[in-house]
């Protein structure tokens, strides 16, 4: 059985030296474990699309990609990047305290694309 084929688009969200995050819905994959600002898509989208759906007005530049292979899916992932002023929607943590946040292995691979040189 082929595996299900989706697209993920996460945008890492910085405020100063902070990093913004949201819960994932508590049911489905990776239920209540924290990620950056991400749509979950079938299909593919550009970045205003990603934009308006997230409901960010900064610019987004695109920062990197790759593929998350689970057993039932691959998840084709496009990192993006922008910086903002305050926004209440999110949760806001420095980088050393995403060592004890509870993230999936997918946005730990984004948070690693964002501190790629």
């Amino acid at each position: 059985m082929p595996r299900k084929q989706e697209h993920h688009y996460a945008v890492v969200v910085q405020h100063g030296e902070k990093l913004g995050f949201e819960k994932r819905p508590s049911k489905g994959l990776w239920a209540d474990m924290w990620q950056v600002p991400t749509v979950d898509s079938s299909t593919t989208l550009n970045k205003q699309e990603v934009a308006k759906l997230l409901r960010l007005d900064s610019e987004l530049s695109q920062i990197g990609a790759f593929e998350h292979v689970l057993s039932h899916r691959i998840i084709s992932f496009t990192v993006f990047s922008c910086k903002m002023i305050f926004d209440s929607r999110f949760t806001w943590f420095k980088s050393e305290d995403l060592v004890e946040l509870p993230l999936a292995s997918a946005q730990r691979k984004v948070l690693a694309v964002h501190c790629a040189p």
